[in-house]
């Protein structure tokens, strides 16, 4: 039997609570921001990262904010997994992560990585699960896993190539090298370069969630059809352009339209 996302998902009250918060919440206006909070370990992500994460999550998914943005500290937004963190089951950690990924990909709410310092290895892919990406001028991007007889484990080979292609995405993957920030942008892995990171993605989160209509909900519901055979794909268009079509704010939107 498979098991969703939400129930692989590791959350705090479920492993103990740590002494030392390893993601911060601040609201900037109607944004839940989380911050990683693992300095000295350059944001690295261990079990306990993870279950904070995931209860936060919780917490965002089903309050009054209407988006997300996911940062880290000037350094480092995330450098991946904790590779010293003892006792560690790799695949069950890759498990946990696929089903964090998959909930970002799903989640209700937008959600805007910022990204300072460096995304490398599952910090991308964390941000990859995300809908968009802003980074500082000074980012560095990249998934080193091959270098240590690796592959990125966390989603990378299959949201990266459906982002920038396949061959950009072996490029990436296959040397282990990062890139700017410039890079990254002309490839379409990032969506803005700003200094002010963090308050850039609050900015431009809010503006992608003004309209909190069903038709936001249709478009994001069908473009993450896209992965479907055409056909398919088509259908799932096909039956959210009607359902939104007869929705009451539609139907008042068209009638104040053409009344100009």
């Amino acid at each position: 039997m498979r098991c969703s996302a939400r129930h692989l998902a590791l959350r705090t009250a479920e492993i103990g609570r740590w002494p030392v918060m390893r993601i911060m919440r601040t609201d900037d206006r109607d944004v839940a921001v989380l911050m990683f909070n693992r300095p000295e370990r350059l944001n690295a992500i261990d079990t306990a990262m993870l279950a904070e994460l995931n209860t936060h999550l919780d917490t965002i998914e089903s309050d009054a904010s209407r988006a997300l943005v996911i940062t880290g500290s000037p350094r480092a937004f995330c450098v991946g997994s904790d590779l010293k963190e003892k006792g560690a089951d790799g695949e069950l950690r890759i498990r946990h992560m696929h089903a964090l990924i998959q909930r970002l990909r799903a989640f209700p709410k937008i959600g805007v990585a910022a990204l300072s310092g460096y995304a490398l290895g599952g910090g991308l892919e964390i941000a990859l699960g995300l809908q968009f990406r802003i980074a500082d001028p000074n980012a560095v991007l990249g998934l080193p896993e091959v270098k240590l007889g690796l592959i990125p484990a966390y989603g990378a080979t299959q949201i990266l190539p459906r982002l920038i292609g396949e061959t950009r995405s072996l490029d990436l993957m296959l040397s282990g090298d990062p890139i700017d920030p410039v890079t990254a942008l002309a490839w379409g892995l990032i969506d803005r370069i700003n200094e002010n990171v963090v308050e850039a993605a609050v900015e431009f989160a809010l503006q992608r969630a003004g309209n909190r209509s069903s038709a936001e909900a249709a478009i994001r519901q069908a473009v993450g059809a896209s992965g479907m055979p055409l056909a398919e794909g088509l259908d799932v268009e096909r039956e959210l352009a009607i359902a939104t079509s007869g929705s009451n704010e539609a139907k008042a939107a068209l009638a104040a339209f053409t009344a100009r």
